[in-house]
């Protein structure tokens, strides 16, 4: 090539670079996720921009946040105020003036108005799984459901796919590109709605990206064994060795990989994670299951109009051995749910309840009762003496106009203790209280309780005797709990008394609010019934009053003989060491934990905490179904000493929570709660 034609080729590039230079980060549009939120004064959250040239690919940008209605921070976090009404959050882009927005509307709980709902108009959709983290390289695949206003699902005949960071196909398989960063994935059908779902790509060469299962489908029996294998590849397509954690549904899995097939049929899922949160999944399907007999639980019931009875199913194989099985149910004469809790109804009669499993079936009878007309209600015994921690047997008889007994159903309120099946449990608070019950909307009885004393000791020795309640600030409410510090047997239950304190001195008018248990072992109720756990130890209870923000910190001694004078010792130190203890043996503390459903298995979860074990690499939010299987919500990487926060949508689950792993991928602390 001679001097000229080298010349023109630099003067050619030399030209292009230069009408090139002035459209690198030409802005033209703005998008904001969320796109439209409901808070209520007070609340926050957080919001990210994303902007896009005039071909509609991402490029990154400095803006500049305004709001209306609140405050926003220089990193998207609003804050909403107290004025309610329609606002907005706007994205500036500092170079253009390009703006994006996002609506806010400001609205108080109790003032939430049902909006018109149009039927057969696709009017929201969802994506998911979002928020999601990849590897470089790895897929994943989006599901679309596509709601009317009446939250029906449609089919959507058209969906238009927008992404950045990587590619997706038609049917929505998302394989990520190179560069780590945050991406969006954007869905829309033709009527103009859309949505979107947040992309993290995380990951390095020379670590796994992407995670092959062979089999990647298989079909056992109940029982039968099948071998799973797990290649890893790193995000230049080479295999490299790792060593896999598996999972698995619908049955069980070994370290090695060998998956046993569970009693119930269906499809499940085999999973193979890796050391840095890379994971896949295989399908494997049990086949149905011969079944050899079906019985249910109880084999009848009498019932007033609009009482609820349990029924249960066990259901043996043809060798006699009880499966887990999901029967179905059906009734007369009342509702039926798939757990087998019948509400009667409101006609008296005769009616039947059915269980089928398979090709076994078994019926069984339902009286429901008319309701009589109650005049007065006794309880009996009228005056109960009983000892702390003594169950007695108390009942409520009913007469009508005429003075004859008749069969009619009570509501019960006590204190100093617990009601349950015609038996009343006194707490530890000597004292005297009361227990009423009422029969229809009026008619009411009462009976005075005396609790007299110990029936026996709590106290753990003479050598650590239960120290006084001091209050550090006299003119602040707090709580009292009576049994602190009690020694209890393995497996024993064990009733925690309440009550809040507020001192004259500040002159507030208060009463308990609801209350909230946490407990390190063992399991308690939020009525304060506590059952211990077989392992001997010492263990803490933390008490919250959600409605006046008080809690309360109970210190209980699980042992079936004498507690070990070294833990005696411990807890008599000065209760200025107390509080940091009580972080230091917590493996994860939570400074929030907030769920709102918003129907049935449909709602937001908000998590905010400190992790105190030592070895924690990664902390997972998920969601289970109704089947056992778990949903990845969101995922961060963490270290001892470190803070988290996570927010994010939940479907289809019936409990939500999170799991804090090592490196190895072993469990060192998990919390799940059931919702609605």
């Amino acid at each position: 090539m001679n001097r000229n034609n080298l010349l023109m080729i630099w003067t050619l590039l030399l030209s292009f670079s230069i009408s090139t230079w002035g459209q690198e980060n030409n802005i033209v549009s703005i998008q904001i996720v969320p796109e439209k939120v409901t808070l209520e004064p007070g609340q926050q959250q957080s919001f990210t921009a994303f902007g896009y040239d005039e071909n509609d690919d991402e490029v990154s940008f400095q803006n500049e946040w305004r709001a209306t209605g609140g405050t926003i921070t220089s990193d998207g976090v609003f804050t909403a105020g107290n004025g309610l009404g329609i606002y907005s959050v706007t994205a500036v882009a500092s170079d253009t003036g390009a703006e994006g927005s996002s609506i806010v509307k400001i609205i108080y709980a109790e003032t939430k108005t049902k909006e018109k709902k149009t039927r057969g108009v696709i009017e929201r959709l969802e994506l998911s799984p979002s928020p999601v983290e990849l590897n470089p390289g790895q897929r994943v695949r989006f599901q679309v459901r596509a709601l009317d206003g009446q939250e029906m699902e449609m089919k959507a005949s058209k969906l238009i796919w927008r992404v950045t960071g990587g590619s997706i196909t038609e049917k929505g398989v998302y394989q990520a590109g190179g560069a780590p960063g945050s991406y969006l994935v954007r869905v829309k059908v033709p009527n103009g709605v859309s949505t979107t779902a947040m992309i993290n790509i995380v990951g390095e060469v020379g670590t796994v990206s992407r995670i092959k299962i062979i089999p990647d489908y298989s079909s056992v029996k109940p029982d039968e064994k099948k071998r799973f294998f797990a290649i890893g590849y790193n995000s230049a397509g080479n295999v490299i060795k790792f060593t896999p954690k598996w999972e698995a549904t619908g049955g069980e899995i070994s370290k090695h990989g060998v998956y046993v097939g569970g009693a119930r049929s269906g499809n499940y899922f085999v999973k193979a994670s890796s050391p840095n949160g890379v994971s896949s999944t295989s399908t494997i399907n049990i086949q149905e299951m011969t079944l050899g007999k079906l019985e249910l639980f109880p084999d009848g019931a009498v019932l007033f109009p609009g009482q609820v009875q349990k029924f249960s199913a066990k259901i043996y194989d043809i060798r006699g051995r009880e499966v887990d099985v999901f029967p179905l149910w059906s009734a007369t004469g009342g509702i039926i749910q798939a757990d087998g809790t019948y509400l009667a109804g409101m006609i008296p009669g005769r009616y039947q309840i059915n269980v089928t499993a398979g090709t076994h079936s078994v019926e069984a009878s339902i009286v429901i009762k008319e309701l009589g007309n109650p005049a007065k209600v006794k309880i009996f015994p009228e005056k109960i003496m009983v000892k702390s921690q003594e169950v007695i047997q108390v009942k409520a008889i009913v007469y009508d106009k005429d003075d004859k007994v008749i069969d009619y159903p009570v509501r019960w309120k006590v204190s100093g203790g617990i009601y349950q099946d015609h038996y009343y449990t006194a707490g530890n608070a000597p004292g005297e209280y009361e227990v009423s019950c009422t029969a229809g909307k009026t008619v009411q009885a009462k009976a005075v309780v005396i609790i007299k004393g110990s029936k026996t000791s709590t106290a753990v020795s003479n050598e650590a005797p239960k120290p006084k309640e001091t209050v550090k600030q006299k003119d602040k409410p707090y709580l009292r709990v009576a049994g602190h510090k009690s020694k209890i047997k393995p497996e024993q239950k064990y009733f925690f008394n309440v009550e809040l304190i507020v001192p004259p001195e500040s002159n507030k008018k208060m009463t308990l609010g609801q209350l909230k248990w946490e407990t390190s072992g063992g399991s308690i109720s939020p009525q304060g019934l506590f059952t211990a756990g077989k392992k001997e130890g010492r263990y803490v209870l933390i008490l919250k009053d959600m409605d006046n923000r008080i809690g309360k910190r109970v210190i209980v001694y699980i042992y079936e003989g004498e507690v070990p004078p070294e833990i005696l010792k411990a807890d008599t130190k000065d209760k200025q060491d107390s509080k940091p203890k009580e972080r230091k043996d917590s493996e994860v503390v939570f400074h929030e934990w907030k769920i709102k459903s918003y129907q049935k298995g449909i709602g937001t979860i908000s998590v905010k905490g400190e992790i105190h074990k030592e070895g924690a690499v990664s902390l997972h939010l998920l969601s289970k179904d109704a089947s056992g299987q778990s949903k990845e919500l969101y995922k961060l990487n963490v270290s001892k000493g470190q803070t988290f926060r996570f927010n994010a949508p939940y479907i289809k689950a019936t409990k939500v929570g999170i799991i804090l792993l090592n490196a190895a991928g072993d469990t060192l602390f998990e919390k799940f709660e059931v919702v609605e």
